[in-house]
């Protein structure tokens, strides 16, 4: 299996690319998103390719390498992990400081078949 990451993707021959809107990657990141708001229970994708584009968030996808796939656009997705950067506010009663923000790199999503 290969792990690739989107947008800016980390490998050449990686699907999707470093700029990859296709119609096929933008259905495979909407889908992934689906199943992972199912498998939560959610009403609704909390990944999705818009929301990617307007973030600074980065999707890892886990998919099976082309030399397994018959054409490399049936390369089957795997899962994936989206990360990103979120503030959390941590309080600190043993300095008294009340709350701190801290900006954290935080799991936002993820989904494994």
């Amino acid at each position: 299996v290969t792990a690739v990451r989107w947008p800016n993707s980390i490998t050449r021959r990686a699907l999707p690319g470093p700029h990859d809107r296709t119609p096929a990657t933008m259905r495979l990141v909407e889908k992934l998103g689906e199943l992972s708001a199912e498998a939560q229970g959610l009403k609704r994708a909390i990944t999705t390719p818009h929301r990617l584009s307007m973030s600074e968030d980065r999707m890892y996808i886990l998919r099976e390498p082309y030399e397994r796939a018959q054409r490399p656009e049936l390369v089957k997705a795997i899962g994936f992990i989206r990360v990103g950067q979120k503030s959390l506010y941590m309080a600190d009663v043993t300095q008294g400081h009340g709350l701190q923000r801290h900006s954290l790199l935080c799991v936002l999503d993820f989904f494994v078949h």
